[in-house]
């Protein structure tokens, strides 16, 4: 069984070789497939048909190309060249929510009439032909509704290609230069497909038939560009990718690239012959106005008639042949440069010898013959691609096992980074080798060579057939690299993810027993938590009875505290009067004794010494008083009532996952058995 895309909704088909015709288990669509009898024909469609579903169609349509032209016989390769032709996306139909057919690139020419369709027909079988059919009516209907809704459209003179906003839905730069300019044609009366303004009363209905109208009305399409990406946004590039394809079939339209802060390399490739306006110069708008004004308003000439040279009879003569003949035998001999001289002798006697032009160029590029030049460019254009590094996309295993174990749960994210998220590189051209191919379809390789254009020019059918076939040659060759590098890109990515996985069944394996130990610690500790909670909880309940408790202490405190200050202050009033008593009575029989003292200095006369002895015992009684006073001593302080201890109820006990399964020991462990692995 193969996988293929749904080429509507790109989700996966599950198919068989016998199978034509299937129905999309995503979106429900009965549709047509490939022939999966062939790796190589399974790539390319998947490659054609991703290009496609993101409306490359340009680079699509090169891919159904290839395919065609390898498997003749494959309808699904024919049908893909009509839905790019014809710019078919497929998009969700709001009555029926199916996937249903739009057209982007609508054309005069019928769906049932393309040589295409009818290569469809005659190599799809009876089923899958019925698909087909009914699904070509539906895109014939889609083509008629367009030719008729802009055959109502009024002509044109400038259509104005450009992109409106950029990835953030902001308004570009592009849009404000188109403006400006497009506001000058129209005062100078130009009529002007402007999508901002013209297609502004159109909302929510096709844009399709008023841009395939102003398309083929428009003389003049002015290409505005301030960015690679932008010149290269699908939808910009599908306007002037067309209107180069009718510049082809009418030489009276020109293109006009105007850049701003953009180089050369920036700049389309299919633009490089073309005149175009810097439009960061001064005076920018006003030379572009004068150059359409000229354009326009002058009577454009086909390009230069077509050679009206007569090739001359290619048989230049005895000598000519044989110089021809002695110059391929001299390239079959690797001697170039005398190749190169004999076939210059050819062009001496007869310049319009196609076959001596491609002679002197096999010379020049040292290839013998066509499969070795073929085999020689395929080779140098793959040497010239970059390699760019890619990353393997491995199953997001974070998501499986942090599931699984919950001691992840714990590591620090730079360590899930480290185990989880290490990217896995290597080395990949796919992508340049494609943009080589796409290169070489939209410019061949040979295209600026003067030996080659020559021989183009002036070969006869046989040597077109033989250059037709190197061209085609390189370009299957390319394909050919490109399905080598992705089937060996794919075996890399294979390998990777392989050993991705076994990476993670090692890292299973470490997980699986610290987890056991993760878990232990998380049912100890849960159940230490719980009890702790349920005595919190009885804790809480019996708070407010304790809390009661204590406002009727504070109550009797506060009274107990006011009646201890009044005893306090009664004590010390008796001890100050208790203490002023002692000072008095000290006071006054310090004073007697003073007096006495006095008085016995001033005895004199008879019986002198009596009165003093009398006083002398005096002061001894006053002073033995003296001695006897007792000083007051402070009253012994009162106990003071004592302050009730307030209740207070502890936090809620919690318990994080780092406390519940033991976050240190776990990854103390981890990192053992991380080492033990040696990984």
């Amino acid at each position: 069984m193969s996988i293929l895309r749904c080429k509507m909704c790109g989700g996966n088909l599950e198919v068989t070789e016998d199978m034509t015709v299937t129905e999309c288990e995503y979106c429900g669509t009965k549709q047509t497939i490939p022939n999966v009898d062939d790796e190589k024909k399974i790539k390319l469609f998947e490659r054609a048909n991703k290009l496609r579903l993101n409306c490359e169609f340009d680079k699509a349509a090169g891919v159904y190309e290839n395919i065609v032209a390898e498997y003749t016989e494959e309808a699904e390769g024919y049908w893909g060249l009509i839905l790019c032709r014809y710019g078919i996306e497929y998009v969700d139909d709001p009555m029926t929510g199916k996937k249903i057919p739009t057209c982007h690139r609508s054309s005069f020419d019928s769906v049932m009439d393309d040589e295409d369709f009818e290569l469809v027909m005659e190599n799809s079988d009876s089923v899958s032909r019925a698909v087909y059919r009914e699904e070509a009516k539906y895109i014939e209907e889609l083509r008629k509704g367009i030719i008729e809704v802009s055959g109502k459209e009024e002509p044109y003179d400038i259509f104005i290609c450009y992109k409106e906003t950029d990835e953030n839905g902001e308004r570009t730069l592009d849009s404000v230069l188109a403006q400006d300019v497009y506001n000058e044609l129209t005062q100078k009366g130009y009529r002007v497909f402007f999508s901002r303004i013209s297609l502004e009363d159109k909302l929510g209905v096709e844009y399709e038939p008023y841009i395939f109208a102003a398309l083929n009305s428009a003389k003049i399409m002015l290409a505005f560009g301030t960015s690679y990406d932008y010149y290269n946004a699908v939808w910009v590039k599908n306007e002037w990718s067309r209107f180069l394809k009718l510049m082809a079939k009418d030489k009276n339209k020109f293109l006009i690239p105007c850049f701003k802060n953009v180089d050369a390399y920036d700049i389309p490739k299919e633009f490089a012959k073309l005149q175009s306006q810097d439009m960061g110069k001064i005076g920018a708008v006003q030379d572009l106005l004068r150059g359409i004004d000229k354009l326009i308003s002058s009577d454009v000439k086909a390009d230069k008639e077509q050679s009206q040279e007569n090739i001359v009879i290619q048989s230049s003569g005895i000598n000519g042949n044989a110089c021809l003949k002695r110059g391929f035998m001299a390239i079959e001999d690797k001697e170039w440069y005398k190749a190169t001289d004999f076939f210059e002798q050819v062009l001496n006697m007869n310049a319009e010898e196609g076959r001596a032009y491609w002679g002197e160029f096999l010379a020049e590029q040292q290839c013998s013959t066509e499969a070795e030049l073929c085999d020689k460019v395929c080779k140098n254009l793959f040497a010239e691609c970059e390699t760019e590094s890619c990353v393997a996309e491995l199953e997001d295993y974070f998501a499986i096992l942090s599931q699984k174990y919950i001691c992840l749960k714990v590591f620090e994210q730079s360590m899930l980074d480290e185990l989880f998220y290490r990217e896995i590189s290597y080395e990949s051209k796919e992508n340049a080798l494609q943009e080589k191919i796409a290169q070489n379809r939209e410019k061949f390789v040979f295209a600026d060579n003067k030996l080659y254009q020559r021989a183009l020019r002036y070969g006869d059918a046989e040597l077109r057939m033989h250059i037709d076939k190197v061209v085609q040659g390189i370009d299957n060759g390319l394909n050919d690299l490109l399905v080598k590098i992705e089937t060996e890109e794919d075996e890399k990515i294979k390998e990777i993810i392989e050993t991705g996985a076994r990476y993670f069944d090692r890292l299973e394996n470490v997980l699986q027993i610290v987890n056991e130990t993760a878990a232990l610690n998380a049912e100890k500790n849960e159940a230490a938590y719980q009890a702790d909670l349920k005595e919190w909880q009885l804790e809480r309940e019996n708070f407010e009875c304790r809390k009661r408790e204590w406002q009727q202490q504070m109550d009797k405190y506060q009274k107990d505290i006011v009646v201890w200050e009044e005893m306090c202050k009664k004590h010390f009033a008796v001890w100050e009067e208790q203490k002023r008593e002692y000072a008095e009575e000290k006071k006054i029989l310090e004073n007697e004794i003073a007096k006495l003292e006095e008085e016995k200095d001033d005895s004199y006369g008879y019986f002198s010494n009596i009165k003093i002895e009398i006083k002398n015992k005096k002061i001894i009684d006053l002073k033995r008083q003296l001695s006897r006073l007792i000083i007051p001593t402070a009253p012994e302080k009162l106990p003071k009532p004592e302050w009730p201890v307030e209740p207070k109820l502890r936090e809620k006990p919690t318990l994080s996952l780092e406390e519940k399964v033991g976050k240190e020991e776990v990854l103390k462990l981890f990192a053992e058995k991380w080492n033990e692995n040696g990984v």
